[in-house]
């Protein structure tokens, strides 16, 4: 709808063709005829883009942080049910034997991790990496 002056008039319509009319009246500063302030739609709310996308001009590269490389962490059930899956009988059994070696306190942290390397191979280094993760959370070095 176009005013007499040829700005837009904003009326919102029922369904029934009648105008809606609000309960709360509100300014063009967001503070109801009250007093009190108004929460805008988008006040408080965290934004959904990475935080390269914020501060970058439009036609500049986005920034780019190098973040460390770390392990995914996971809890030492999942990493035994993986483990088992994953390695034949032989080189769980011997891991197992590993693990109450460490335990018994017969051999460091160090051999532990040197032994496990072993018995996983080049094929599991993931599973090496999970249990170096684990030993680092649940072992003083």
């Amino acid at each position: 709808m176009i005013s007499a002056a040829g700005s837009p008039k904003r009326s919102a319509m029922s369904a029934a063709g009648s105008p809606k009319r609000s309960s709360t009246a509100v300014s063009p500063r967001g503070h109801s005829v009250s007093g009190s302030p108004t929460r805008r739609p988008y006040e408080g709310r965290v934004s959904s883009l990475p935080p390269t996308h914020h501060a970058t001009a439009p036609n500049s590269p986005p920034h780019r942080r190098a973040l460390p490389v770390r392990t995914p962490r996971v809890d030492g059930k999942e990493f035994f049910r993986q483990a088992r899956s994953r390695l034949s009988y032989e080189q769980f059994s011997a891991f197992l034997a590993n693990i109450k070696e460490l335990n018994a306190h017969r051999q460091s942290r160090e051999e532990t991790l040197q032994k496990a390397d072993e018995i996983f191979g080049s094929d599991n280094k993931d599973l090496y990496l999970a249990f170096d993760g684990l030993l680092s959370r649940h072992l003083p070095q």
